[in-house]
């Protein structure tokens, strides 16, 4: 139960603090900042290009917080409605964005390819990384 309790509390605080995340690209990339739609496009597929280079969504592992948040706020779909939607798509060829397991690990992935576009905590950002969204 005591488990429990602080699983909870750990995530009510997540997410007050939700406006403490950001979606970070190369920081090559000329866009300066993305739409909520734009990002949602290109996360489950339906949008194939950042400023003229082959779009690489990059996703936490299924059970982070921070990726359920991002979910909830950006994607807008919930995880069984995601989960089948990656279903058929893998019928026509497409595959989800690859995973990080770790903030680090994506923001690492995003600073070393041009066109990759992840998400991570504000406070890990720095000039090898751009913002374009913040939630």
């Amino acid at each position: 139960m005591k488990k429990l309790l602080l699983t909870f509390l750990f995530f009510t605080i997540y997410v007050l603090h939700a406006k403490d995340f950001c979606v970070i690209v190369h920081p090559s990339t000329s866009i300066k900042t993305l739409s909520t739609e734009k990002i949602r496009k290109i996360f489950l597929r339906k949008h194939h290009f950042i400023d003229n280079m082959k779009a690489i969504p990059v996703n936490l592992l299924s059970n982070h917080k921070l990726r359920l948040l991002f979910e909830k706020q950006i994607i807008k779909v919930k995880r069984e409605q995601l989960n089948q939607y990656w279903v058929q798509q893998h019928f026509l060829g497409v595959s989800p964005p690859v995973t990080q397991a770790s903030d680090q690990s994506i923001k690492l992935f995003i600073q070393n390819l041009p066109g990759a576009i992840g998400y991570i905590p504000k406070s890990l950002v720095d000039a090898k990384v751009k913002v374009v969204h913040e939630f």
